[in-house]
């Protein structure tokens, strides 16, 4: 069991500290400009007619993690440095992570289906109208993941894990569970 001490808590929100912003000003930089790279090559990299629907939403892809990762990391960083949000402002943060994940694993999976109709059918993904179908599963991934994330949110209420790391105290004794036994 992880337990912090009264005596340790200042120690170990220093070494928080110091990740946090190692990772902010080292990791979050290198990767967004590594997904930059990868935007600009699935748009404009190579023979231009070769870009397919698959490049598109790889891409998009991309651009997603950026907008999700980006505001989740500073979100941290704030919330370690200065202190608990406000309800309301982690329950938006808590809506927009959720958001996110369910529009990337949409777009993963439609990733999926494209390819292998490309494979198995080779004919009829070939005359596919590509700028159609991508603005087609695109606003099909906003409509789903907002309602999905609506559900979600309105189903579990603040028990969010997202919410509870925004506005609760971070280092809580947390105290072993009780032996249980079963009587047969």
């Amino acid at each position: 069991m992880f337990k912090v001490q009264p005596e340790n808590y200042q120690e170990v929100r220093t070494i928080m500290k110091i990740l946090l912003l190692s990772e902010n000003f080292i990791g979050l930089p290198f990767g967004i400009c590594l997904f930059l790279g990868i935007i600009h090559f699935e748009r404009y990299g190579g023979d231009p007619m070769k870009r397919s629907i698959y490049n598109m939403m790889i891409s998009l892809l991309c651009f997603e993690t950026i907008l999700f990762v980006f505001p989740l990391i500073t979100a941290l960083t704030i919330r370690v440095f200065f202190g608990t949000f406000p309800t309301i402002i982690a329950l938006l943060m808590s809506f927009h992570n959720f958001y996110a994940i369910i529009r990337e694993c949409l777009l993963i999976m439609e990733i999926c289906l494209i390819k292998n109709l490309h494979i198995y059918k080779f004919q009829k993904a070939a005359s596919l109208n590509d700028p159609f179908w991508f603005a087609f599963t695109f606003a099909f991934n906003l409509v789903i993941g907002f309602f999905l994330s609506l559900a979600d949110c309105y189903q579990s209420g603040k028990q969010l894990t997202d919410f509870d790391l925004l506005t609760k105290d971070l280092f809580i004794s947390i105290q072993p569970p009780k032996q249980r036994y079963l009587d047969f």
